[in-house]
């Protein structure tokens, strides 16, 4: 007797269309210097066509938040971001008063979406608001040699795609994780009356559903980045030195990786 862990199984179709180029060219600049230079660059688009036997399903593996985080939709793009949308802070109880229902709502809290306009925020109010997806990738590779030298590089560039930062949220907001570590973003632009602009809500013991207590957008970052992965520098020590020691080739060099 045991427990069994569940299998692995189909649970619909996604259709991922895209593009992918490859540019590459050599030649030399003189009889001792070199070049090599490589790009691609790839675009698609990502989408749920079909579930079996739902409408969407969260990805388990995305609740470091209030809850799950992830929820794959037909009509979105795998792995989208779901929850909450935060529109704003409420700034003063004559807001507060003329918003639609919200539980926990208060001055200083977070505002959110009525995204069917019902005058209710609950459930039926969460949203798709963030994609995962960049909308292109590129990869650069560069190589240059003179004489013995050589030097090599290789460049990544994701453009377009959101992240969830949980460590932002966590180190931005006090309700959060009181006794861990808080950001200087808490210290100083957290919302208080002498600081209305605030994009953090007001401090406080402890969440509730208009600050921590759900999951909302306020963790939405963009997560474009280019990123140097590699680069190498080459040495080929010459043959007449080499012959004294029985070798017949010999390169020494030096890596670094992600400046």
């Amino acid at each position: 007797l045991g427990f069994g862990t569940p299998p692995n199984a189909n649970v619909g179709e996604v259709d991922n269309k895209g593009v992918n180029v490859t540019l590459g060219s050599k030649g030399k600049f003189s009889k001792d210097w070199h070049w090599d230079l490589n790009i691609a660059v790839t675009t698609y688009h990502s989408e749920v066509v079909k579930l079996n036997g739902v409408s969407d399903f969260y990805n388990p593996n995305s609740s470091d938040f209030a809850g799950p985080v992830v929820d794959n939709a037909i009509g979105y793009p795998l792995g989208s971001f779901y929850g909450y949308k935060v529109i704003g802070i409420f700034q003063n109880q004559n807001e507060v008063n003329n918003s639609p229902v919200q539980q926990d709502k208060a001055v200083g809290r977070f505002r959110y979406l009525d995204a069917n306009g019902d005058g209710v925020i609950n459930d039926e109010d969460r949203v798709h608001f963030g994609d995962p997806n960049p909308k292109f990738t590129a990869g650069i590779n560069i190589g240059l040699s003179y004489k013995n030298f050589d030097f090599s590089t290789f460049s990544y560039w994701s453009y377009g795609n959101d992240v969830m930062n949980i460590i932002g949220q966590n180190s931005d907001i006090f309700a959060i994780g009181e006794g861990g570590d808080k950001s200087k973003a808490a210290l100083y632009g957290s919302w208080t009356p002498q600081n209305p602009g605030a994009q953090i809500p007001i401090p406080e013991a402890e969440g509730s559903f208009s600050t921590t207590q759900v999951v909302n957008s306020y963790a939405l970052e963009k997560g474009s980045y280019f990123r140097n992965k590699t680069m190498i520098f080459g040495y080929i020590l010459p043959a007449g030195f080499l012959q004294m020691f029985k070798i017949n080739k010999l390169r020494v060099y030096a890596e670094v990786s992600n400046l």
